[in-house]
């Protein structure tokens, strides 16, 4: 049996552009674009008091940190399950830390495929070649989202977690910035 010698990766998703309700990423380790990401706005475009919270299912997550999970239930994981996956993914972002020193995180935001912003539920899309849609928004080409979840980040992160564990061997950390 490898023993797996890494002790991080760090995936570095930066915004480059956006439109007047999606963004678009690209997502980076080690210098190198995997592929691209597509969002909905970020919090502090859409919030109407200005607030930079996230809003579950409708914004973009907040610049900052975080560590992606193997994750094993709902609806992503069913969908992974039927790809012959072993797990979906969730994305767990740092928020701050709470009086007695415990990390505050911001729910398990999924990292999945679809087409456009109408997919996003709140949760950053896979895909490797965006457009602009006939609305204005990035949208991804028909089987470019899957091209990129199941042909590049599931396949890395495979060969990094063991199948089925509930918890991962190998931290990996998410840094979002703004480059607008």
């Amino acid at each position: 049996m490898k023993i797996n010698t890494m002790t991080e990766i760090t995936f570095h998703h930066r915004r480059i552009a956006k439109t007047g309700k999606s963004t678009l990423s690209t997502l980076e380790t080690g210098g190198k674009v995997l592929f691209f990401l597509l969002e909905d706005l970020p919090a502090a475009d859409q919030n109407q008091d200005g607030t930079l919270d996230k809003i579950k299912g409708s914004t973009a997550i907040e610049a900052g940190e975080g560590w992606l999970v193997p994750w094993f239930m709902g609806k992503f994981y069913e969908k992974a399950k039927t790809n012959k996956q072993d797990f979906a993914l969730a994305l767990q972002m740092v928020k701050g830390v709470d009086r007695w020193g415990k990390v505050i995180i911001h729910g398990n935001i999924r990292v999945h495929t679809g087409l456009d912003i109408i997919h996003t539920e709140g949760c950053p899309l896979t895909g490797t070649k965006p457009y602009i849609n006939k609305s204005g928004n990035f949208a991804f080409m028909s089987g470019s989202s899957g091209a990129a979840f199941n042909g590049i980040l599931y396949p890395m992160l495979r060969k990094m977690w063991e199948p089925g564990m509930k918890d991962f061997k190998v931290p990996v950390k998410w840094v979002i910035d703004e480059h607008f």
